[in-house]
């Protein structure tokens, strides 16, 4: 999909409101707003550069992982801090991929022009 300034100005509303309340910390959002977000903040670079991003959105999923791995550390030491079991449940189901993700976003880097999908 081709993201175009119509869809950048529709979503600015709604990142500049994320920036605003939680910052640019990803550690519990989805991996849909983590990398929305991602894509929206390269999208409004003015030179954007492929790799890079792509790069940016793989360590969004890196990170994921590894604040959930953080996290875990601290509810085994301190099961009294652990959140409830539905929330656990769901960030594991995302957050444990992270490195798959990762893997598969970065293998976007080497992909020939046909399997990238539509070009600007």
């Amino acid at each position: 999909m081709k993201i175009t300034d119509d869809m950048l100005t529709e979503m600015e509303p709604i990142v500049s409101q994320w920036i605003r309340e939680r910052g640019t910390c990803m550690a519990g959002a989805s991996y849909a707003a983590a990398l929305e977000l991602a894509a929206y903040v390269a999208a409004r670079r003015t030179t954007p550069d492929r790799d890079a991003i792509i790069e940016e959105c793989a360590k969004v999923c890196e990170m994921e992982r590894d604040a959930l791995r953080k996290n875990e550390a601290v509810w085994d030491a301190n099961p009294n801090l652990r959140p409830d079991e539905d929330y656990v449940s769901e960030w594991e189901a995302s957050a444990c991929r992270g490195e798959e993700y990762a893997a598969a976003i970065r293998a976007l880097k080497t992909a020939p022009t046909s399997d990238q999908g539509e070009k600007s």
